[in-house]
């Protein structure tokens, strides 16, 4: 038998093909699978060990379409959303590539690789945005696989274009890795034969040996849908909690130079609303400063900037954006704002918006409200720090 465990699959029928795909073959399902646009699909993965046990099965969503803006590091920009059911409850988690900026999540850990940054995690012999669980089931990425099956003479294979799969109309390829004359892997592959999209994929791994693992992935629906997640913002919204609660690099947050403030809308300590549309400008310089009350530097941060403030040769105007609700507690930090202060509480939307991993945080914007620096984490010298970055605005 091809596969070590019995696949009663293939009737061979005269189901009618279309003529370009029929001649054309399996380098007509690559090139489908390679320029599939906005390609959204919901799918299980199911693991099977040899030793028994239950079955290990994740449930899947997933988006992705072709890489644009000549981004050479991957075939395509994707989001996969993933859970799983433990003993413990449900495990959740995420991830997510586009133009060279790659993120995973898995419960309470956020990881950040950004190429602007460091090239290295997306240059490796397994690079992150392309290695990662569940990337091989995207179309993009099995098209890179289609074409290593039909290219390599490790694997062998047979392709139908014209059969049934649970009595519909199905094409099947079957493939085999042999290494060393021993067998690595074997893989199934149906696909929907007008789409061309994978409707079922099985994987064993290992075949006959202790580490043998078969992967059964099936593909519950598939449309073409707006693709999610790709942009950080994207991410943002769709995962608020994880971006606030675990994010631990601040690529963002030093990435907002040369951008314009989000727009926000945030309560006041005294029960009113500060809200600023994103083209709205200021009267002079302002610095946002993201502060927390529990951190020990809290009241040192608003010394150093009330005593810039005061010394600086133009005007600044400061923005204390506090992270929680507790007002008295902010008005005993505070006591008294000075003219040309904002006190605005329950900013965590407005610091995951700028990427704030860390307080004191501090954004400096000009007039036009285009940040032209940033600085992060308290020292003694801020007040100096803050008076050269504003004099030059």
């Amino acid at each position: 038998m091809f596969m070590k465990r019995e696949i009663c699959l293939l009737m061979v029928s005269t189901l009618f093909i279309p003529r370009v795909f029929a001649s054309r073959g399996i380098e007509g399902v690559s090139e489908a699978l390679a320029t599939a646009e906005n390609y959204h699909s919901t799918a299980t993965v199911t693991v099977q060990l040899p030793q028994g046990g239950d079955d290990v099965v994740y449930n899947l969503e997933l988006w992705s379409t072709p890489s644009v803006n000549g981004d050479t590091l991957n075939c395509c920009n994707y989001l996969i959303d993933w859970s799983l059911s433990t003993d413990n409850g449900i495990s959740k988690g995420f991830t997510a590539y586009h133009d060279g900026n790659f993120y995973r999540n898995n419960d309470d850990r956020l990881q950040e690789n950004h190429f602007g940054w460091d090239s290295i995690p997306f240059l490796m012999r397994h690079p992150v945005q392309s290695s990662s669980q569940f990337t091989d089931m995207l179309p993009q990425m099995l098209a890179k696989e289609l074409n290593e099956v039909t290219s390599d003479p490790s694997w062998s294979y047979t392709f139908t274009p014209d059969t049934l799969y649970h009595g519909n109309p199905a094409a099947v390829l079957r493939a085999r890795q042999t290494l060393h004359d021993v067998t690595a892997r074997n893989v199934l592959y149906i696909f929907d034969p007008v789409t061309l999209m994978p409707l079922q994929i099985e994987r064993e791994n290992n075949p006959g040996s202790i580490s043998e693992q078969m992967l059964i992935i099936r593909y519950t629906s598939t449309d073409t849908a707006p693709a999610e997640g790709m942009s950080e913002q994207a991410l943002i919204e769709r995962y608020p909690t994880v971006f606030e609660k675990f994010r631990e690099s601040n690529f963002s947050l030093e990435s907002m130079r040369g951008k314009f403030l989000p727009a926000f809308s945030l309560p006041t300590l005294t029960n009113q609303r500060y809200t600023r549309a994103k083209s709205d400008h200021f009267q002079v310089p302002v610095i946002v400063v993201f502060i927390d009350p529990s951190v020990a530097t809290a009241s040192q941060t608003i010394a150093e900037l009330r005593k810039a403030q005061q010394m600086s040769p133009r005007s600044i105007d400061i923005i204390y954006a506090f992270l929680g609700s507790d007002r008295e507690g902010v008005r005993e930090l505070i006591g008294t704002p000075l003219p040309g202060e904002q006190i605005l509480l329950s900013a965590q939307s407005l610091a995951r918006n700028c990427g704030v991993t860390a307080t004191p945080s501090l954004i400096i914007a000009d007039p036009t409200a285009t940040v032209k620096d940033v600085i992060i984490g308290f020292n003694k010298t801020l007040s100096t720090s803050v008076i050269e970055k504003t004099s030059v605005l």
